[in-house]
């Protein structure tokens, strides 16, 4: 038996689960798909227990050791990286095996993180709240051919982006700890030291995954190196910034605009500054939500269940 055990409430998941999976749409196989969110841990057991699959969308809740230890099911299948909502080393314990399909919302979280800039250098955070509570402020922006990107992390993500901002006229620069020079040329950006990028770059994008050696990576002492005026951007990871210098920095008013989807709080609490700040735009942590990245999750999922691809699958328990 295959079951989808949580999807969370949303129509928009349960349907591509139905789409791919069941041989009541595209797919060959029968399987019960839960679009209704699970009434706690037990409710969760019950549905999984039986299963010789268990397809599980990455934002649902986390299979932990409980659950695990109490349902059993014969595999788990994420639809998503599988990282945050399983425990792998529980998985590994009781010898089920779990893989993932992650990778997938790179287009997504590429495309907010231009929207996002784009919102900066015309300096929507100041406009939108202005105009919604009646009032009628135009400002002065910038057009975005010209500028100069820094790219923090050149994967699937940073190489996306750069393409668009190459497209739009941008220089573009990169930097990461293992930065392959030919991955640059081929994406038309020049490779740099970090401290060179921040000193020089009119805006900055974060798009490393973090590890140990990235936390933190942008403290107090980087986030003076950023030239008055920059513009810092960042959908991949709170913890790559040292949040607290960055209230800091910008309290201080001395970068032209911040743009977050990431924090070190989430959901982050109404009185938190960030929200406030006339140069701050904030979204929750929404980078990779769009149709097309959950049907990218899906399709590879239920592809893999089926057995007719193990393209972009990977085992991690």
């Amino acid at each position: 038996m295959i079951v989808v055990a949580d999807c969370g409430g949303s129509a928009l998941v349960a349907t591509a689960f139905r789409r791919h999976l069941t041989s009541g749409g595209t797919g060959t196989v029968d399987a019960l798909v839960h679009e209704d969110p699970a009434d706690g841990p037990g409710e969760l057991v019950r549905r999984l227990r039986g299963a010789d699959t268990a397809v599980h969308f990455f934002t649902g809740p986390r299979l932990d050791d409980e659950v695990l230890e109490a349902a059993r099911p014969g595999r788990i299948v994420v639809a998503g990286p599988a990282n945050d909502c399983v425990d792998l080393a529980a998985a590994r314990r009781l010898g089920i095996p779990v893989h993932d399909t992650p990778g997938l919302a790179a287009r997504s979280v590429a495309e907010h993180s231009l929207t996002l800039l784009l919102a900066l250098v015309r300096r929507l955070p100041e406009v939108v709240p202005a105009m919604s509570d009646g009032g009628w402020r135009p400002v002065f922006g910038r057009e975005l051919g010209g500028i100069r990107l820094g790219l923090i992390g050149l994967g699937r993500v940073g190489e996306l982006f750069a393409s668009l901002a190459v497209a739009l006229g941008m220089r573009v620069s990169a930097w990461s700890p293992h930065l392959d020079g030919a991955r640059c040329a081929a994406v038309g950006a020049v490779p740099c030291g970090l401290e060179e990028l921040l000193a020089t770059s009119d805006a900055v994008s974060l798009h490393l995954r973090l590890s140990s050696a990235g936390e933190r990576l942008l403290g107090r002492a980087e986030l003076g190196l950023l030239a008055d005026g920059a513009l810092l951007v960042n959908t991949a990871r709170a913890g790559l910034l040292d949040m607290a210098a960055l209230r800091e920095t910008v309290l201080a008013g001395r970068l032209g605009g911040v743009a977050l989807d990431v924090f070190d709080t989430e959901p982050l609490p109404p009185e938190d500054p960030l929200r406030h700040h006339p140069t701050v735009l904030v979204t929750p942590h929404l980078a990779w939500m769009t149709k097309e990245a959950v049907d990218r999750f899906v399709a590879a999922a239920a592809g893999f269940v089926q057995n007719r691809t193990t393209t972009q699958v990977r085992q991690v328990a």
